[in-house]
């Protein structure tokens, strides 16, 4: 708990301390340090509900303690206390403790702080990068080789690898930008060939540490982890290495945007083989890039699918939207001459 908290208020402190050098109007009093004093117990008291969702608090700094804080803009001392106070909460909450989940680790790289969690109501251990849940591993022995989260087994990792041509192939070569905890490797066979592609060697070392994760060790096929950007090793791998390759590197919704133009895509494809398959992960929070793919899909002259996952495994087609095409309402099927999943 104590590295956590060091990792995540290094920069508030940096923040509160910059406050600090605000050059101040009126006189220093009392009110300087009861008015933060107060401000803090106000938004304890309006997020501190356990089991509420950890967006509450940004959303809520943003509006009503938002104004608040810019009110104290004048006061340095008002002000860097009450944003020591705001992002000390913040960070509390954020822990996850109020909803039962445990904390484990928490390092950091150069690309962010880190923290793998035990959630017991649920039985699964996450690793988590800010906001994004970059993997799970059932704490359960009968379940620990499932691929969980967004790689379920019904949703669009499990139909890249059960009903498309290259998926059902004996042997298969297969390439994945973004390593998590490995759960993609769960769907690997014996005499398979993976390749993960990553660009922070914490995420791996963390994915290999079997005390914490043991989907790289205990899943069938043989992998081999290539450090650095993806866009350049990809660039690197001989034409027609692949039959499946998959574009999953977005973290904490930010968007790796040199992974998403036609330069990059036409890089995949001169890695695929003939009937290879390109399966790319769009979802945001905040940018739809469906429409994106959508150009991208028609630029190159592939076929595209794409497929929505509201947790039940099942298709949705929009039929309004430009990648989605003859998908026919079903997943039961599919094949891809040359083609994307996305």
């Amino acid at each position: 708990m104590c590295s956590w908290l060091l990792f995540s208020l290094e920069y508030p402190i940096a923040i509160a301390a910059a406050a600090l050098l605000r050059p101040a109007t009126g006189r220093k009093g009392a009110a300087d340090i009861v008015a933060p004093v107060v401000f803090g117990i106000a938004l304890f008291a309006a997020t501190w509900r356990p089991g509420a969702p950890p967006e509450l608090v940004p959303t809520l700094m943003m509006m009503l303690f938002g104004v608040v804080l810019f009110s104290f803009r004048d006061r340095p001392r008002r002000f860097a206390l009450a944003l020591a106070i705001m992002f000390a909460i913040g960070t509390v909450r954020m822990t996850g403790e109020p909803s039962g989940r445990r904390l484990v680790v928490a390092e950091r790289s150069f690309f962010g702080v880190y923290r793998v969690l035990n959630n017991p109501s649920k039985g699964v251990r996450t690793l988590e990068h800010g906001r994004t849940v970059h993997g799970a591993q059932s704490l359960a022995e009968s379940e620990r080789l499932d691929p969980l989260t967004y790689y379920h087994r019904h949703g669009p990792a499990g139909d890249v690898f059960s009903l498309t041509l290259p998926g059902r192939l004996p042997r298969r070569s297969v390439a994945v930008v973004g390593l998590g905890v490995g759960s993609m490797a769960c769907y690997g066979r014996e005499h398979d060939s993976w390749t993960f592609y990553e660009i922070d060697p914490l995420v791996a070392r963390i994915a290999a540490d079997t005390a914490r994760f043991t989907l790289l060790r205990d899943c069938p096929p043989s992998t081999r982890v290539v450090f650095g950007d993806a866009r350049l090793k990809i660039a690197a791998a001989p034409a027609s290495a692949y039959d499946i390759l998959v574009i999953d590197a977005f973290s904490s919704d930010a968007i790796p945007v040199h992974l998403m133009t036609r330069e990059a895509f036409r890089e995949y494809f001169r890695v695929l083989r003939r009937d290879g398959v390109l399966a790319v992960h769009i979802s945001n929070t905040h940018v739809d890039l469906e429409p994106l793919a959508g150009a991208l899909v028609r630029e190159l002259g592939v076929v595209g699918r794409v497929r929505h996952d509201m947790g039940f495994g099942f298709c949705d087609v929009d039929a309004d939207r430009p990648l989605s095409i003859d998908l026919g309402g079903t997943c039961r099927g599919l094949r891809f001459a040359r083609g994307a999943i996305v």
